[in-house]
């Protein structure tokens, strides 16, 4: 067959006949060893698209890996919503230092949404329930 690594991983995810089961790292793949021998690091490997690139490459050239993730700080999501994000260096993980809304408006917002897709109400109530009562527990302790 004789496939390369680029092949190979598309015929895999494609459920074709592939010569070996890829390998990959999800959701992202960032060793501190690595990023030290490319010469780059946080927080700048989060915002500067050259540093993302040599960082999610490393992985391949260096390891063998055969995928990439982009971004790394796992706080993009919040960071499009408006959410002010503290990127951090090796030893600690990005967080939010500020959220222009309140979880009841997120949630009112994402009910409204999945409602206009799915209307099974009583089904995402329960879930909902569910949830609130799991936050109030972990506050409560």
């Amino acid at each position: 067959m004789d496939l390369n690594l680029r092949d190979n991983l598309i015929a895999a995810l494609t459920t074709e006949d592939n010569e070996v089961t890829p390998v990959g790292s999800f959701p992202a793949t960032c060793m501190i060893e690595l990023m030290e021998k490319e010469g780059v690091s946080w927080p700048k490997g989060h915002t500067d698209a050259q540093d993302m690139a040599t960082i999610a490459a490393s992985a391949y050239e260096h390891v063998g890996l055969e995928s990439m993730v982009l971004p790394f700080d796992l706080c993009f999501e919040a960071e499009a919503l408006g959410c002010e994000i503290a990127l951090t260096d090796h030893d600690n993980s990005s967080s939010t230092k500020y959220c222009p809304f309140t979880i009841d408006d997120f949630e009112a917002t994402v009910y409204e949404a999945i409602l206009d897709i799915n209307p099974d109400e009583e089904k995402f109530s329960n879930w909902m329930r569910q949830r609130r009562h799991m936050l109030q527990s972990m506050d409560d302790n």
